[in-house]
């Protein structure tokens, strides 16, 4: 785990302890302190401890936020979960899909890489989800959805077909969301 925990007091005889985990993705062993910048922390634990936690996240560049208790730890954890590795499945999902298209891996990856940095850079800008979504689904385009379920299930990917089928309920769902938002 990439959470620390920390203690505030003599080592020997610790008096408080905190855990201050950075929301990030780390695929190498050891991170700059620059990859730290920005990052948000979720810090709990004992409140001496917890202010060296807070500290750390501030003197790294981070935004840190108070955890208040395990459900919320697991809340978050799930919702952290779901953003970061939900998108490399996904990513993984939309690799397969080209695969299929006839495109190989390597190049399935490369194609799809800047459409996802460029996903993601809208939604560090933006208030709601919602306000980034596009595609066929936040037009109303149901022809376009329907080619792709006939597609997906002429090539027999059926864990494709029912993950793409999943996800157009939630990305409806946010189209929803974002109709209200813009009145």
């Amino acid at each position: 785990s990439t959470a620390g925990q920390l203690r505030a007091g003599r080592a020997e005889s610790p008096r408080s302890v905190a855990c201050a985990h950075p929301l990030q993705s780390f695929s190498a062993a050891v991170a700059p302190p620059a990859h730290f910048h920005g990052v948000a922390f979720g810090v709990e634990g004992e409140p001496e401890a917890a202010a060296v936690g807070q500290a750390l996240a501030l003197a790294l560049g981070g935004r840190p936020f108070w955890v208040k208790d395990e459900a919320a730890k697991a809340l978050y954890h799930a919702a952290c979960c779901v953003a970061s590795n939900g998108l490399v499945a996904l990513a993984h999902r939309a690799v397969d899909l080209f695969g299929a298209a006839g495109v190989g891996r390597a190049e399935a990856l490369a194609a799809l890489s800047p459409l996802i940095t460029g996903t993601a850079l809208n939604l560090a800008a933006a208030e709601e989800p919602a306000d980034v979504l596009t595609g066929p689904i936040a037009r109303g385009d149901l022809r376009v959805i329907d080619a792709h379920r006939r597609a997906i299930a002429a090539a027999q990917l059926v864990d494709a077909g029912a993950a793409y089928d999943a996800l157009c309920l939630e990305i409806t769902r946010t189209a929803r969301l974002q109709a209200e938002r813009r009145g």
